[in-house]
């Protein structure tokens, strides 16, 4: 039988090989039933109300049986649990039983339906990876109401297991020691699934769309879980190359944990901050076990919109008093609500904009929603009090924003004080580099803030005036574009002459053949993904900054990307030849 390739989502890196178990898809009958009178409304209100407080119940006891490996992410049931209590789930799924005199499965499924469709046009994979949360508290709520629960399931022998979609509810209850790898049909790398299996190490592909019904249980399979790819009964040949893979993978993992507290310095003894991007709490544990000497990004969407609705600053204080005491004593930099663009759904009333992305997004929400923001100015404030925390706030393009951003923040300092709530004497503000007015007028700009972040992603896409969803113009998304490489040293000398920190927290910063340049460039303090860290602190230790400092001279001079990729690899290869050397 020839292999049949599977090409899905890379969720969790590593490789398996094994023998497929197939999960049954637990599916909930789903019928309409209208209802003639009062009391049989009443009686579908009851049974919603008990298929809440009975699933309630249900993520409270797989809260209590965790793994002690899997502490770090007990908030995801904690969320979980608030769902339940939300507007969008529990208040819209009474009213549509009550106005439209239908049995609770069906109104519940009306919800979820209408909860689609506030997603239905998001493109961010972050926040349309929340929709997934509604999707998995909904599909526990069913199970509940057609009394058909998930069944006891153990595995023989350690297998790959491959299932239709999988809740971090369904995850707890199976005996992760005997899972190799995981495969599903939905899904996408920042879905809580992918979370808790890079936590457990098990190599993971989603999005595969039709791996469930195609696989059978017994099926040898291999797994690639950096690349996204499924193999279906493999060929000899083939399973022997993914076990020198499957070695190789686990070396080099033994390799950068041992190397995860090493320094970053250069080697003429220039200090090299390395910090993680993360947005959810459980990935602190990522930051500690990689070696992360902050939080560079710290993205409070996620905290935010999985509410589906404006969170109080009490919900809001409480994830980030969290997130301070779990750094223990790094510091953190957290970034006001970055929504807009595609990034409103269940969040507030969308307008028609006919360039989202161009609209009302970043700061420009922040200001024009002044209580929303004066409530999580003060969260940020409060949480200051138990670590180190810093605010930055997004797609910032004027003085004059800054100004009123730092006006509302006085404001919420004056409130706290009046309540006699602590926080932090003295916490940092500082701006995203990410639109070009911005960058050009940053040595202005330095003089209002005490620090820049550098957001490469929509830095560079806003500077080439490409939309990199686009599948016509994506080839035109070039980090080493002269332009780009220009902006990052203007930057960076605005914020030396102005003696304010610079950091680069974009896509560009994670990627360590750029570590070099962007050194040389200026820019000394980098955050990216946390297991990235290592490598790039790795690199760091080897450059020569006067070294790169001059390559990054030239590099801004050429004309065409392809002679920057081309310098570049010639003083990777010469400098650094056995981190580079087989380019």
């Amino acid at each position: 039988m020839a292999t049949m390739e599977f090409k899905g989502i890379a969720a969790s890196p590593g490789v398996a090989i094994g023998p497929i178990v197939v999960l049954p898809q637990i599916q909930a009958l789903v019928n309409y039933r209208e209802l003639a009178a009062n009391w049989e409304i009443e009686w579908e209100i009851e049974r919603l109300e008990r298929a809440l407080s009975a699933t309630k119940e249900e993520f409270a006891a797989a809260r209590a049986e965790m793994d002690h490996t899997l502490n770090d992410f007990s908030s995801l049931f904690d969320a979980y649990i608030l769902l339940l209590d939300d507007k969008l789930i529990k208040q819209r799924t009474r009213l549509t039983i009550e106005k439209q005199k239908v049995n609770a499965e069906w109104a519940l499924n009306l919800t979820l339906n209408q909860a689609e469709q506030l997603f239905a046009d998001i493109t961010d994979a972050y926040i349309k990876d929340r929709f997934r949360d509604i999707m998995a508290v909904i599909d526990h709520i069913m199970r509940h109401l057609s009394e058909d629960l998930s069944p006891e399931f153990n595995m023989q022998e350690p297998s790959i297991l491959v299932v239709h979609d999988l809740t971090p509810a369904d995850i707890i209850r199976l005996n992760t020691s005997m899972i190799l790898g995981l495969a599903t049909d939905q899904g996408g790398p920042t879905s809580h699934t992918a979370i808790i299996a890079k936590a457990l190490g098990l190599p993971a592909v989603q999005g595969l769309e039709k791996i469930s019904s195609s696989a059978r249980n017994g099926d040898k399979a291999i797994i690639d879980g950096a690349k996204g790819l499924l193999l279906l009964s493999p060929s000899q040949p083939e399973i022997d190359f993914y076990q020198d893979q499957q070695i190789a993978y686990r070396l080099y993992l033994e390799k950068i944990t041992a190397l995860a507290d090493l320094p970053s310095h250069t080697l003429d003894g220039v200090q090299v901050e390395v910090g993680a991007n993360i947005e959810m709490l459980e990935e602190i544990a990522s930051v500690h076990k990689f070696g992360g000497q902050s939080v560079g990004l710290y993205r409070t969407e996620f905290s935010c919109l999985s509410f589906n609705r404006q969170p109080t600053e009490e919900e809001m204080f409480d994830n980030l008093r969290q997130l301070a005491l779990g750094l223990n004593g790094l510091s953190a930099t957290v970034r006001t609500l970055d929504i807009g663009g595609d990034k409103l759904a269940g969040f507030t009333a969308r307008g028609d904009e006919i360039n989202p992305n161009l609209g009302l997004r970043g700061i420009r929400y922040s200001i024009k929603d002044r209580p929303f923001f004066l409530r999580q100015l003060r969260a940020i404030l409060r949480a200051s009090h138990y670590g180190k925390i810093r605010i930055m706030f997004p797609m910032v393009a004027s003085a004059e924003e800054i100004i009123i951003a730092k006006q509302c923040l006085q404001e919420a300092r004056d409130s706290l004080r009046r309540q006699n709530l602590p926080f932090a004497g003295q916490v940092e503000t500082g701006i995203m580099i990410e639109v070009p007015a911005a960058a050009i007028a940053a040595d202005i700009l330095a003089r209002e803030v005490d620090f820049f972040s550098l957001g490469t992603n929509d830095l560079i896409q806003y500077s080439m005036a490409i939309d990199r969803n686009n599948e016509q113009v994506k080839a035109l998304y070039q980090p080493l574009h002269v332009s780009i490489l220009r902006i990052i040293r203007q930057v960076a000398q605005a914020a030396r002459e102005a003696g304010i920190d610079f950091n680069m927290c974009g896509e560009m910063a994670g990627n360590p053949r750029y570590t070099p340049l962007i050194l040389g460039l200026g820019v000394h303090k980098l955050s990216m993904s946390p297991v990235i860290m290592p490598r790039v602190k790795e690199v760091v230790r080897q450059v020569n900054l006067e070294y790169w400092q001059k390559v990054a001279e030239e590099a801004i001079n050429l004309a065409a990307v392809d002679q920057v990729e081309a310098l570049l690899a010639f003083h990777l290869k010469n400098q650094m030849p056995d981190l580079f050397g087989g380019e």
